[in-house]
């Protein structure tokens, strides 16, 4: 998979609407009514929705702490959407807005999961996604279950719009599938303040997922690692040490010559650290080049790629939970 650290996030602070808890601070929430504010919208053929966060997405040139949805990206949300979440298309209406992200420049003033949490929350991207949220809820799904998919910083304004938009909407809670947050740890007095449950197990509902993908022996720090975070482990769906082989991956997603995503064999097994609050892959090495970010041996930006077929397994199995029979 590329091996380029695309990071990027958020570009001018949002003023609250609906669902935001905050005093305005800059520019007033994006027009969610346009369609081009949409990434995806898919038409209604299911019974369930996803609604999908994007990772960071912003051009590695850009120079102030938050940026604007410009080409560069349109073009790299669309790629992660790919990676992370498509897997889901198969049994859900998707819809993915476009929202603006803090940049590297706020990235780089973070070194922990706690400090680039906060400054998602000071910045207020998830200003755009409560807006979203907001217009979505009221417009296009007034009674579908929802599963919530993210990756990155995706999955940070994910901990933050579940801590403000949702928690201001609890009538909501009951219609939530699962919130397959990967990319960016959780942990246990999140989850409580939130008021969403770490999954246990493979069928769980309304339950919070998520996972960090990592080589052996990594002793590096990586920013989205948190002590004591909660992990569940993306073959065998335990949050034990149970180690799940590569005969398990029934498949994975992988970068061809010209960067195209193609399905292949599946590439990882997975297996968590419980010191480290990882998943640790043995079966491949294509890790991202070393980074004061993610560390030495991070597969950060393949965490859904490397376990694509098992999260769409997976993410049918909670919804015939859900639904009490199979997504139509």
């Amino acid at each position: 998979m590329m091996k380029k650290v695309f990071l990027m996030l958020l570009c001018a602070a949002c003023v609250a609407l609906t669902g935001c808890n905050e005093e305005p601070t800059g520019l007033k929430p994006m027009d969610y009514s346009l369609v081009d504010n949409w990434m995806i919208k898919s038409p209604i053929l299911h019974e369930v929705d996803m609604f999908y966060i994007y990772p960071t997405s912003v051009d590695p040139s850009c120079t102030t702490l938050i940026s604007p949805v410009d080409d560069y990206m349109r073009d790299k949300a669309l790629y992660s959407y790919q990676q992370n979440a498509e897997c889901f298309s198969g049994y859900t209406n998707v819809y993915a807005p476009y929202y603006r992200q803090v940049s590297m420049v706020g990235i780089s003033q973070s070194s922990t999961y706690e400090e680039f949490i906060g400054m998602c929350r000071e910045n207020e991207p998830w200003c755009d996604l409560n807006a979203a949220l907001d217009y979505y809820f009221t417009y296009i799904n007034t009674s579908r279950p929802v599963l919530f998919a993210s990756h990155s910083q995706g999955s940070a304004n994910m901990h933050i719009v579940m801590d403000t938009y949702m928690k201001q909407h609890p009538e909501l809670k009951s219609r939530i599938v699962a919130v397959y947050a990967i990319g960016m740890c959780a942990t246990q007095d999140w989850c409580d303040q939130a008021g969403i449950p770490f999954a246990k197990g493979e069928e769980d509902t309304g339950c919070y997922i998520t996972w960090n993908t990592e080589g052996p022996d990594c002793v590096s720090p990586n920013i989205v690692l948190g002590t004591n975070s909660l992990v569940i482990n993306p073959l065998n769906w335990k949050t034990d040490d149970t180690y799940a082989g590569i005969e398990m991956n029934k498949g994975s997603l992988k970068a061809n010559a010209e960067g195209i995503l193609e399905k292949v064999a599946g590439r990882a097994d997975a297996q968590i650290d419980m010191n480290r609050r990882s998943v640790i892959c043995t079966t491949d090495t294509a890790y991202l080049e070393p980074s004061t970010t993610f560390g030495d041996k991070s597969f950060h930006f393949e965490d859904g790629a490397l376990y694509y077929e098992s999260m769409k397994a997976n993410g049918k199995k909670r919804i015939t939970t859900y639904l009490g029979h199979e997504p139509r």
